[in-house]
């Protein structure tokens, strides 16, 4: 066994060993063994939803992940609805108080679908890939937005409904 400190992340290295014993005799080398090392973990990044969004309709949340070196094994998220307190995450199946995290279906371009979004409230969607010799991503990207599917409502205040007008006034409303 042999420890050598300055290994360089992405680059490939070879390896040979031969033996020798105490009346020197010599092992003849054989071809050794060439490998990868790689430190990084990957990247990953969330396109849908886009962050400080507010949404009306979304099937799906996805984005992509990337790795240098490496293949992209896995690809996790955090999905975490804001707005009740305490505040529940998605573990896949229901909502609940302790943090979870659920896998998603694909690797370089990953997709989660629709865990059942509440009108209204706001969630924050983390993602996190491991590549295939176990780097994870320390936390990734972070996009927080709003579901919204209530239509707005709004009224005339002035003039009144039915009102004569003999001059030129200000018109106000409301609007929610």
């Amino acid at each position: 066994s042999y420890n050598l400190g300055n290994w360089v992340s992405g680059k490939q290295y070879h390896v040979k060993a031969r033996g020798a014993d105490l009346p020197t005799n010599v092992e003849t080398p054989f071809d050794g063994n060439t490998f990868t090392y790689d430190s990084v973990a990957p990247t990953t990044t969330v396109i849908a939803p886009t962050h400080s969004s507010t949404v009306r309709t979304m099937p799906i949340i996805s984005g992509t992940s990337g790795d240098a070196t490496s293949a992209i094994s896995v690809v996790y998220l955090r999905i975490k609805n804001t707005t009740p307190s305490p505040n529940e995450w998605w573990n896949s199946s229901t909502w609940q108080t302790t943090e979870a995290f659920v896998t998603a279906t694909g690797t370089t371009y990953w997709q989660y679908g629709n865990p059942g979004w509440s009108t209204g409230n706001t969630y924050e969607v983390t993602s996190q890939a491991e590549d295939s010799i176990t780097n994870r991503e320390a936390v990734g990207d972070v996009n927080v937005f709003t579901y919204d599917t209530s239509a707005p409502s709004s009224y005339i205040t002035n003039p009144t409904h039915l009102a004569y007008v003999n001059s030129a006034q200000t018109y106000s409303g409301v609007a929610s």
